[in-house]
């Protein structure tokens, strides 16, 4: 390549790197400064390439002296470069102002004869340079200046870690050399020889900067630019570069040394040794290219699959946190690491794992609370947290802290570990012992590890609730009084507490972990309807003890779904029901005895009241025997009396045992329009309105007609006397086929009357009990016997001052047979 040609290239290379660094952030100081250093340093050898393409004395000396001007310019970026690179340095700028001041008044000298004075002519017809009297000086300044820009480099190089320490190592090694080339070439030998016939190969000293730069890029991320270059991509130039390599020694070497076209089998013969040499060739090329570009010290997903593994175990914190700390260790090689869970009943981050290489290492005496520096800063922060970073992340307040933590705990990087969200854990590792710096695959490990880390911590935290939570459930169900069975899905019994074990008689060892088949009849069918899907049921069986006795059992069963609502077990609970029932039969005896009292004391009553006038006419009547007006009388009250006795009868007959009648179906708003018409004229009498509001939807009901008239006659006929005169009468009828099975139809009867005192709202349907004046208490009673023989359900709703609702839910004929409904 013609090195003229080459100068162009070069500098091309150099003005593409330029445009690169300030695309990716123009706004940054360091870019600024290194796109500026890198288009003087292309400029510069572009003005030497334009040199030597002139031939005219005059152009040159413009070239020429434009190039000088440039070249003054170069310390004075580089300069600036090195001040705020990797970091500002502030201390320094009065520094930069001298370097910028000089720079710009050697460069406007450069256009002067002071420091090139003419051009004189070679035999070769390329004019030659006569120095002017102020070049020293401009040699003076460009090496004083580079020198000064690098002694700064080399200071930041020896404090510097992790990345800065890399890419202050590789731009200083870079810079150094390039800088120590061009002067040679570009100064020295000037001053020396007094000629400029080698300052066409200073601008190639470039390339070595452009080396080290593009390295430091590609391996360090030099000024936060990242390369990605796929593993095919890089596999794929070196397996080029191979074979034009091979194929470039066959033919130079081994086909035709001489003769530079190949024959048909020399062809075939180079494409085989090509072949072969390149597949040899090929793994040692990847893994150096790998290596290069992507530093895989270790196999990441051999490293994340052992991590998932350990986690996959249950175990408490330290085991946890040991376990994904020996990958972390393994992989990455870290001076420190340290690993601190947070612990809800200290309220702080304490550590469960510490490592350090020295082992005479001191660690911090406190734990990390929420309101630390460090705790607070990565608090809400998504990825991990660079010691070297701190300037470009948080304020230098909150910097001071954090860096003074992080040193603490001789950590470079910190890592969040959250689970749900949540905080649980801070991963704190320090420098690696090759002095490498942390890169992107580093932090991807190390967050993807953290990650696992607070799963396996949440595991660990959830393991040893359960276990709390299950040595907690057994000893409530070793003290339970009530019996506890629990089945899964495929009916084996896992749960049989000791209460079980007493009620039944059978012995756990023989239940838990067999089928059903290992328990009473009854109890297998109580469980058995929960897994079939029985809803929550409380039903009382009898269960058979192996001794024979029978005992009654109050159980609730219920199904065990899981989050997708599929049954996965069921579980029953009992208590024994005897003792309750011998209760409730001395309750009913009590009752029986109280009701019987309280008939037989409503009957002596109202059939005391006839007697008595009976009883009164008839002591007379020996003595009035000849009156025939008291003759009449007598016979007319006896009769009435009688008759009131007869009717007194005729309704405790009717209490006790309604005419039987059979059951049919009918539709109930017959009985309920027939007994309106009857009593429409009473009320009109009374100024009371009846309403009737019947569905034209309603189902048929089993029933017998002339017994509805009664039932709803009593219950109208009450509503018109509670109100005495004026208001309204309503009765409505719906269906309610919302419910399971056949369905229910309501009829309610409200008035408008004064209602009925909540102390009496439980007495109502007693028989006597009325709060009329002349009332015998038998009507609601009888009402109440007509609703049983029916199979529905009465009771009484009632407001004081508002009035009050008597409520029917009859059973409806919603698609089931007739005789199913009878049954």
């Amino acid at each position: 390549m013609n090195p003229i040609f080459g100068l162009f290239v070069v500098a091309l290379v150099e003005a593409t790197l330029a445009a690169t660094v300030l695309a990716r952030n123009p706004r940054r100081p360091v870019n600024r400064w290194f796109a500026s250093f890198a288009v003087a340093l292309a400029l510069w050898g572009t003005l030497i390439g334009l040199r030597r393409l002139s031939h005219d004395p005059t152009v040159v000396l413009t070239m020429v002296r434009g190039l000088f001007a440039v070249a003054a310019l170069i310390p004075v970026a580089f300069f600036r470069f090195a001040l705020v690179f990797p970091r500002s340095g502030r201390e320094r700028s009065h520094v930069a102002q001298v370097v910028t001041l000089s720079g710009l008044f050697i460069s406007g000298l450069a256009f002067s004869p002071w420091i090139v004075s003419h051009m004189r002519p070679r035999p070769d017809g390329f004019p030659d340079l006569n120095y002017g009297p102020l070049y020293p000086l401009f040699t003076v300044y460009f090496v004083t200046c580079s020198a000064t820009a690098l002694i700064h480099l080399g200071q930041k190089l020896r404090t510097a870690k992790g990345f800065a320490r890399a890419q202050l190592q590789y731009m200083f090694l870079g810079t150094a050399l390039t800088m120590a080339g061009a002067v040679t070439t570009n100064i020295v030998f000037p001053v020396v020889f007094h000629t400029s016939r080698f300052s066409t190969y200073g601008p190639y000293f470039t390339l070595i900067w452009v080396a080290f730069t593009a390295h430091s890029i590609v391996r360090h991320r030099l000024m936060d630019i990242r390369v990605v270059i796929g593993r095919a991509v890089a596999y794929g130039a070196g397996w080029v570069l191979a074979s034009l390599v091979v194929i470039g020694a066959v033919l130079l070497d081994l086909v035709t040394p001489l003769e530079p076209t190949l024959s048909p089998a020399g062809a075939v013969t180079v494409g085989i040794i090509a072949a072969v040499t390149v597949g040899a060739l090929a793994p040692r090329i990847r893994r150096i290219a790998d290596r290069y570009l992507y530093r895989p010290a270790y196999d990441a997903r051999q490293l994340l699959r052992e991590g998932s593994r350990a986690m996959a175990t249950f175990g408490g914190p330290e085991r946890v946190a040991g376990a994904l700390a020996d990958l972390m260790v393994k992989a990455l090689h870290p001076e420190s690491l340290a690993i601190l869970v947070w612990k809800r009943e200290r309220e702080e981050f304490q550590p469960v794992l510490t490592y350090h290489v020295d082992p005479t290492f001191v660690w911090p005496g406190s734990a990390l609370t929420r309101g630390s520096p460090l705790v607070s800063e990565i608090h809400d922060r998504l990825g991990s947290l660079l010691a070297d970073d701190l300037a470009g992340h948080v304020t230098l307040d909150t910097a001071a802290g954090v860096s003074r933590e992080l040193r603490a705990w001789a950590a470079e990087v910190a890592v969040p570990a959250r689970a749900e969200g949540k905080l649980g854990a801070i991963i704190l590792a320090g420098s690696k012992l090759s002095g490498d710096p942390y890169f992107r695959e580093d932090f991807e490990l190390l967050e993807t590890l953290a990650s696992q880390l607070a799963v396996g911590l949440e595991n660990a935290r959830l393991y040893q609730e359960v276990v709390s939570i299950k040595e907690y459930n057994e000893r409530i169900l070793a003290y339970m009084d009530s019996g506890v069975i629990a089945v899964r899905e495929d009916g084996i019994v896992t749960t049989f507490n000791p209460a079980a074990e007493r009620l039944t008689g059978a012995p756990a060892a023989g239940v838990l972990d067999s089928s059903l088949g290992a328990l009473d009849p009854a109890i297998q069918r109580v469980l058995k309807d929960s897994l079939a899907g029985q809803q929550d049921s409380e039903t009382e069986i009898s269960a058979t003890r192996p001794d024979g006795r029978s005992l009654p059992l109050l159980v609730h069963a219920s199904s065990l779904h899981d989050r997708n609502g599929h049954i996965r077990g069921a579980i029953a609970v009992f208590n024994d029901h005897s003792r309750v029932k011998a209760l409730e039969e001395d309750k009913r005896r009590a009752d029986r005895l109280t009701a019987i009292g309280a008939l037989a004391t409503g009957i002596a009553h109202e059939v005391r009241n006839p007697l008595v006038a009976i009883k009164t006419f008839a002591e007379l009547l020996p003595e009035r025997a000849d009156d025939q007006e008291f003759r009449s009388t007598f016979a007319k009250v006896a009769v009435k009396e009688i008759h009131r006795i007869e009717e007194l009868l005729g309704r405790l007959r009717a209490l006790a045992m309604p005419t039987a009648a059979t059951l049919q179906p009918l539709d109930v708003q017959v009985p309920i329009l027939d007994t309106l018409d009857l009593l429409r004229g009473e009320a009109d009498r009374r100024k009371i309105r009846l309403v009737a509001d019947i569905a034209s939807d309603l189902p048929s009901v089993l029933g017998d007609g002339d017994q509805l008239k009664q039932l709803f006659l009593n219950l109208l006929l009450n509503g018109l006397d509670a109100m005495g005169g004026g208001g309204t009468l309503r009765v409505t009828a719906r269906p309610d086929l919302a419910r399971q099975g056949q369905g229910v139809l309501t009829v309610r009867v409200a008035d408008t009357g004064p209602g009925i005192p909540r102390e009496d709202l439980a007495r109502v349907f007693e028989p006597f009990f009325t709060t009329k004046v002349h009332g015998t208490g038998l009507g609601l009673a009888i009402c109440r016997t007509i609703t049983d023989a029916h199979r529905a359900a009465l009771w009484v709703e009632s407001e004081p001052g508002v009035g009050t609702t008597f409520i029917i839910h009859f059973p409806a004929l919603v698609g089931a047979p007739v005789a199913e409904a009878l049954r």
